[in-house]
């Protein structure tokens, strides 16, 4: 697979846990990709964690598109 399938199968499955498209998950999946594709879905979503808390959602009228 190439970084860019990787990046959308992170995207992918970040939407799914979350039900809606935040936009730091691009970065995320950006960042996964890079370093390689996560094994698991757990390892995604513990990354996704991570990022979340070190990388905070600054924009209070960021729309979220749920699903």
């Amino acid at each position: 697979m190439t970084s860019q399938d990787d990046r959308v199968w992170c995207i992918e499955q970040l939407i799914r846990k979350e039900g809606f498209l935040d936009n730091r998950m691009y970065e995320c999946a950006q960042q996964c990709a890079i370093s390689g594709r996560p094994e698991t879905k757990e390892e995604l979503y513990t990354s996704w964690e991570l990022w979340k808390s070190t990388h905070p959602d600054r924009n209070p009228f960021n729309q979220r598109n749920k699903l």
